[in-house]
């Protein structure tokens, strides 16, 4: 996102100074929201929890200060805080401050989004981002880091460096139990592997045209924070409503059923939302 929207806007003769601007601007507001808005739950829940938009708020403030750097250093840089990091050692900092970079506390004040691996990962997305823009194949740019990915996973999930959680052999369940609070590298390696492999594959599909099948999905997209706020109040209170009504807990056939119906509401209040942010264009519309 910070890649493209950044090129496209200075494509448009919009000042690097004021692409800055506003990538200090959505990173703070991020942070902002974190903190009003998505910790007002787990404050009454008698803690406070560096989370996902804190982490991506300061990774976004943090690439609009190196956004201009070279690949030669970027790359590098976001390859050797991801495969590093489990060496790292801070336990001789402050406890806030090891919450926040590196080592996350499950008990008490939380922080399950470390800035260290996270920020690692945003570069490498950046710079993924940015170099997809030339005139490079954007299929081999994406099917490279896969194949890459994938072989990584086996490497360290089998070698046992920086996994989470042991595991009994290849071919049993506890080989695909990840961490991800905080996230260890087989989950990182699974997800970018994925993540790389989705790309050419939705670059296919869409190659004449975003499919009808796939439009609620841009809906999702142009309003992405708006569904991340929405959603935590709309399906964790739905879920204790329907569990304490019905006494139990639901089976997948039912979840999935029940997730569907809700994704559907979201999407009305999404598709509500973006024509809002078209109609009514303001400060709050432009960053929510």
């Amino acid at each position: 996102m910070v890649a493209w929207t950044s090129i496209k806007r200075e494509a448009r003769a919009v000042s690097p100074r004021d692409v800055n601007r506003r990538l200090l601007v959505r990173g703070l507001v991020l942070i902002v929201a974190d903190t009003v808005i998505g910790d007002l739950p787990r404050l009454a829940m008698g803690f406070y929890s560096f989370m996902v938009l804190s982490c991506i708020g300061v990774s976004i403030i943090l690439l609009s200060l190196v956004r201009y750097w070279r690949t030669a250093i970027l790359l590098p840089l976001a390859l050797g805080i991801l495969l590093l990091h489990p060496l790292l050692d801070v336990s001789s900092l402050p406890l806030g401050l090891r919450l926040v970079l590196h080592e996350p506390v499950r008990e008490g004040t939380r922080s399950l989004y470390p800035l260290i691996p996270w920020v690692g990962v945003l570069l490498l997305g950046y710079v993924v981002g940015r170099d997809a823009t030339s005139g490079a194949s954007k299929t081999k740019l994406w099917l490279r880091p896969s194949g890459f990915c994938l072989a990584f996973f086996f490497m360290v999930r089998l070698s046992g460096y920086g996994n989470g959680f042991v595991n009994e052999g290849l071919f049993t369940r506890s080989f695909w139990y990840f961490s991800k609070y905080p996230p260890d590298l087989p989950f990182m390696a699974w997800g970018l592997f994925l993540t790389f492999l989705a790309l050419p594959a939705l670059r296919r599909v869409c190659e004449h045209g975003v499919p009808t099948v796939l439009h609620p999905l841009m809906v999702y997209g142009r309003v992405a924070f708006f569904f991340y706020l929405v959603h935590f109040y709309l399906l964790g209170p739905t879920r204790g409503v329907l569990s304490a009504t019905s006494g139990k807990e639901f089976g997948l056939p039912m979840t999935f059923a029940i997730w569907t119906v809700l994704l559907v509401v979201m999407y009305l209040l999404c598709l509500w939302y973006y024509q809002k942010k078209l109609t009514r264009p303001n400060f709050i519309t432009r960053y929510l």
